[in-house]
């Protein structure tokens, strides 16, 4: 089976004008949710600017099916995708995998199922946005995708495939001070995690609304 664990790099697609000021790293100047198609560049600046304004963190909940066909989705499977686009060590990637599992295992909503049972599947992105006045935007993408045409569709490659299938997606920002999260200049998946752990377990629970 072509879905285990990746960390991807999220390219493609320019930002079109969706924060206040300009990235001063071109490796962290796009959100996996902009570079994937999935908010306009209305309603990315618009997540931008909540997150901005002083708000702990914003979030948006974009589905892309009716609410009747949504609540048809309610078995679930944990692909294991994670994309960022920063580099994520093993160790981390599977303790975030386990963290996930957890949350979608304690769901009442939604059965967590194998592969050749489940009617969706679970993935996600992670990815940060530096500016020049020494803050950072912090955004976790949680998508959920219709699993057999995930399958169908993986000839097309596992990103493609994923964003193609997929029924439902909460997008969450944060602003953060950038020296909070790095270490001489580089980013800290140690001082990050917190965050990241935080945006997760409230997109999880959002997007799981929905069945």
């Amino acid at each position: 089976m072509f879905i285990r664990s990746w960390v991807m790099i999220v390219l493609a697609a320019l930002i079109n004008g969706a924060c206040l000021a300009q990235p001063v790293d071109p490796k962290l100047d796009l959100f996996a949710s902009d570079g994937l198609g999935f908010l306009t560049s209305s309603e990315s600046a618009a997540v931008t600017h909540q997150a901005n304004s002083g708000i702990h963190s914003a979030t948006k909940i974009q589905p892309f099916r009716e609410a009747h066909d949504l609540r048809g989705y309610k078995t679930i499977f944990n692909t294991s995708a994670i994309l960022a686009n920063f580099a994520l060590a093993d160790e981390e990637q599977e303790n975030l995998n386990a963290r996930i599992n957890d949350w979608l295992a304690k769901s009442a909503r939604v059965k967590v199922a194998p592969g050749e049972e489940a009617a969706s599947g679970f993935y996600s992105a992670i990815s940060i946005r530096r500016y020049e006045d020494g803050s950072a935007v912090l955004e976790i993408l949680v998508g959920v995708g219709d699993w057999p045409e995930i399958l169908r569709l993986q000839a097309e490659g596992p990103v493609t495939a994923l964003a193609k299938s997929t029924v439902w997606v909460g997008v969450s920002r944060r602003r953060l001070d950038w020296n909070s999260i790095s270490n001489e200049g580089l980013l800290s998946f140690e001082k990050l995690e917190p965050d990241i752990l935080a945006l997760y377990r409230d997109g999880i629970d959002s997007i799981l609304l929905s069945f």
